[in-house]
């Protein structure tokens, strides 16, 4: 399936660190696993268009995902933590409601639907901002 997967899906992946164009789930989840393990990170993954396309913030086993479906229509994640976690969005530090922080291994699972469909995963569920 990876080798399927390289022909068909390359991705371009931007992290604090710099862009990389990646042509597997593997290498995308390696990379989430990496950045995760930072104090803090903000990865953006899209196709060969800018729409749409996928941010995942994280922060250690926590993570909250924005779904970029086109101009104008955003999707945050929606998640059951019991407390605001702190991220880096733009550069900037941002504490994102508890309602929209979910499990890494969440967001790693939906990089994974995302990389295959190029739709909004429905592995967790969503809010629409």
């Amino acid at each position: 399936m990876e080798q399927m997967d390289r022909h068909r899906n390359l991705m371009h992946m931007c992290i604090n660190t710099g862009d990389f164009p990646l042509q597997t789930k593997s290498e995308i989840a390696e990379q989430i696993q990496k950045s995760a393990a930072l104090p803090l990170d903000e990865i953006w993954i899209s196709g060969e268009t800018e729409y749409p396309c996928l941010a995942i913030l994280v922060n250690g086993a926590n993570s909250c995902l924005t779904y970029f479906e086109k101009e104008g229509v955003i999707w945050l994640s929606y998640g059951t933590r019991q407390r605001p976690v702190l991220f880096i969005a733009g550069g900037v530090e941002w504490e994102a409601p508890a309602d929209s922080v979910i499990s890494t291994e969440d967001a790693i699972a939906c990089m994974k639907t995302f990389f295959e469909t190029r739709e909004k995963p429905t592995c967790i569920e969503w809010q629409l901002l």
